[in-house]
This record gives structure tokens, C-alpha cells and sequence, in this order.
């Protein structure tokens, strides 16, 4: 349409009409004929389906049995209903009909992509991981190896397992557990003592040096100072004992089991931790310096628990190194309400010991430099509930600003109402 406008416009306006289409409605015999065609191709994929891995393989036994079973049934009904002499163009579309819910249950029982390279893999690394034991003897592996092995055949079956895994992930999943497997085969001890221990060598230097080059702090891809010393002090401890005269297959490998806890730990951060620590260390400044008490400038104890728990959670997520940097501002933002919070508290607790004392040094009277009984029982009324706020530990930035805010206007009133 929006072609012979511009076919109009374009030729001087002369004048065009569309041209309607004109859909043909099929005979009952061509109804039929296609009907049976179809059903004979759904028949032939019935037929031919069996349990397997590849596309187009039922996922079970007993999905073949049941749904293939199913949907056959259906086909051949139809098929009856669609050979009688008499049939109408209704009674088709009742027969297509019939075959909805089982072929769709059908169709939903088939793999959509092949995965018989995939189940070859995983058979043959199996077979591998149970005839390799774990131990610390020449042709066994150690701990740490052999549940890495495990976990990726375990993470191959499930995508073999998925009904929704497509070829792309097929894919992946077998060049991932074949490098699995290459990686546990090298982990399997030699028969040679001698060899052994130069692979061990070699692989602790390697870690040594790597650990050493890295950087110790909280920025970006830096590593937390405990986890860092904790690994290369392990890996000192290794490499004196990988160069001890006489050590052994059990001894070298007990060493290397000693670096599996430390290593798992050795972690960079994956966002910068920095500004999260800086505030830490104001909060904790804050948090030692605060005297606990009711005069000016102390804290309530209980404020100063709400504190140090708030840091002892920052603490937490700053040495958190799979924190991303979205958690890690939130966790900063919470440590630095908190400081906000606490430094209120004191706000109004300065608030609170200056209105005590103004109440307690004005006399209720009429004479002048006095107050109502009203004016003093508002005043009061206001300080208690102040008080409550303060001394609750749960009151948030928000409640100690209004609290503060309340107390500075019942302040000013009282003072307006002295005589």
C-alpha cells in the first residue's frame, strides 16, 4: 500500500488501485490429501524414534514408551477417520485437532540437539575418574584435583541432561570438560619419584613467584593481606620441604594438600574496596574515640553496640573478595549512615543535656524568669520522647534528625515562654 502511494506521488498523482488478494479455499479432497500426507510423515518420525543422545532422540525410556506410544495411537486414529468415504472438511479439522496435546507432548520428549560427542566425554572421563584414586602414591591424585575433575563432569552431565541446551552449549561444555581432563591427567603422580618431585618444585616456584608479584590492598584486582601472606607463607613451608634431602611420595604430598586451604582462599578483589576501607577506618576512629555516658559529647552504650556491629559487618563485605561493586558501594553506604547515625545520636544527646539543664534551672511560676505549669510539662514531654529515640539503638539517620529537629523547637517555645 505504502508502495503504490509512493508509485502515485512519484508519477503525478495518476491514479492506481490495489489490487485485493484473493485466497482460494482448498476442497475437502485437497484437505484430505494434505491431511494424509501429513499424517503418514508423523507416523514415519514416530516410528523411527528411539532413546538415545542424539537430536531428535527420545531423552528416556520411558518417555519412548509412553509418549511415542501416545502420539502413534492418535496418528492411526486420525488416520481412520481421515480414509472414510464420507469424511467431511469438519471432521479434519476434529482429527488435526485430536493430535494437539500428544504430539506437542511428543515433540517436548525429543532432544533438540545432538549430544552423543558430549556423552562420549563424559563416559570416558568417568571411566578415568574412578579407575584414579585419591591418594599420595604414584598413579593417584590428590584430593583437590580429584574433586575438581568430578565437579566438571558433574557440570558436563547436567547440560547433557537439560532439555534446553542448544548446540552452542554442547559445545562449550565438551572443549570445558576436556580441559578438565587434561588438567587432571597431569595431575596424576608419576611413577617416578624423581619426577615427582621437579613437577612439584617447579609448580611451587611457579606459585611463589606469582604470589609474590602480586599486590597486597583493597583496590580492583589487588589481594586481601591476610589471604595473600597466608598462602605465601605456605608456599615457603613447601618449598623447603620439596628441597629436603630423602622426602618422600606421602610427605611431598601432604605437602601439597597443606597449599589446597590457602590457595582456594587467594582471591583478588573484583572491585575496588578502597573508599569501603577508608570509611571503616573512620568509623572504628569514631567508634574509640566515643566515651559512653550522658554528658555532652558521650554516647548512650547502646549506640556505641549499634556501631561496632555495623563495622564488624563493613568488615565483613570489605574482606569479601567476590563482592561486586554495586554490593560494595551499598556496604560502604550503610557504614557511612551509620557513622551519620552515631554522630546524630551525639547531636542529640548534647541537645538533650542542655534542654535537662535549662528545665531544672527555670521555676514554674508567674513571676519573672519563670514558666507555666503548661509550658514546662510540653517542654518535658518533649525531652522523654527525644530521650526514647536516642536510647532505642534500632533509630535510623532520618528518626534522630527529626528528633533533633523536635527537641530544638520545644527548646525555642520554652524559651519564648519564659516570663
Amino acid at each position: 500500500m505504502l508502495l503504490l502511494l509512493f508509485i502515485t506521488l512519484a508519477f503525478g498523482g495518476c491514479a492506481m488501485e490495489d489490487e485485493l488478494t484473493v485466497i482460494h479455499p482448498k476442497t475437502l479432497e485437497e484437505y484430505k490429501v494434505q491431511m494424509i500426507d501429513f499424517l503418514a510423515k508423523e507416523k514415519l518420525v514416530v516410528d523411527s524414534a528411539r532413546v538415545g543422545y542424539n537430536k531428535g532422540n527420545f531423552r528416556t525410556v520411558t518417555d519412548s514408551t509412553n509418549l511415542k506410544v501416545n502420539y502413534l495411537n492418535a496418528i492411526i486414529a486420525a488416520q481412520v477417520i481421515v480414509n472414510k468415504a464420507d469424511i467431511t472438511i469438519g471432521e479434519i479439522a476434529l482429527a488435526n485437532k485430536s493430535l494437539a496435546i500428544p504430539g506437542k507432548a511428543f515433540w517436548a520428549g525429543l532432544w533438540i540437539s545432538d549430544r552423543r560427542a558430549l556423552n562420549d566425554s563424559i563416559v570416558a572421563a568417568s571411566a578415568l575418574n574412578t579407575i584414579t584414586l585419591a591418594g599420595d602414591s604414584a598413579g593417584r591424585v590428590l584430593n583437590d584435583a580429584k574433586t575438581a575433575f568430578s565437579s566438571a563432569i558433574s557440570k558436563a552431565t547436567s547440560t547433557r541432561g537439560a532439555s534446553t541446551s542448544v548446540d552452542l552449549q554442547i559445545k562449550t561444555a565438551i572443549a570445558t570438560l576436556t580441559e578438565a581432563k587434561k588438567t587432571f591427567v597431569a595431575a596424576i603422580i608419576p611413577a617416578s619419584l624423581d619426577v615427582f618431585v621437579a613437577n612439584s618444585k617447579t609448580h611451587i616456584t611457579a606459585q611463589k613467584t606469582l604470589v609474590e608479584s602480586s599486590v597486597a590492598g583493597y583496590g580492583k584486582g589487588e589481594y586481601p593481606v591476610l589471604t595473600r601472606t597466608n598462602y605465601l607463607n605456605a608456599l615457603t613451608i613447601a618449598n623447603d620441604s620439596a628441597n629436603k634431602v630423602g622426602v618422600s611420595y606421602k610427605g611431598l604430598s601432604g605437602v601439597l594438600n597443606a597449599l589446597i586451604a590457602p590457595r582456594t582462599a587467594y582471591i583478588p578483589f573484583v572491585a575496588d574496596h578502597r573508599p569501603l576501607n577508608d570509611t571503616i577506618i573512620l568509623a572504628e576512629g569514631i567508634y574509640a574515640a566515643a566515651v559512653v555516658g550522658t554528658a555532652k559529647g558521650q554516647v548512650v552504650t547502646v549506640a556505641k553496640t549499634t556501631l561496632n556491629t555495623a563495622i564488624t559487618t563493613a568488615k565483613t563485605a570489605r574482606e569479601t573478595t567476590t563482592l561486586t561493586e554495586g554490593l560494595t558501594n551499598a556496604a560502604r553506604y550503610k557504614i557511612g549512615l551509620a557513622v551519620k547515625t552515631f554522630n546524630a545520636g551525639i547531636v542529640l544527646g548534647d541537645l538533650i543535656f542542655d534542654s535537662e539543664a535549662l528545665k531544672a534551672a527555670t521555676v514554674v511560676g508567674t513571676a519573672s524568669g519563670q514558666v507555666s505549669q503548661i509550658a514546662n510539662s510540653v517542654f518535658a514531654l518533649a525531652i522523654s520522647d527525644v530521650k526514647i529515640v536516642r536510647n532505642s539503638g534500632s533509630s535510623t539517620y532520618d528518626q534522630m534528625m527529626a528528633a533533633i529537629k523536635k527537641l530544638t523547637d520545644a527548646k525555642t517555645a520554652f524559651e519564648a515562654a519564659i516570663i
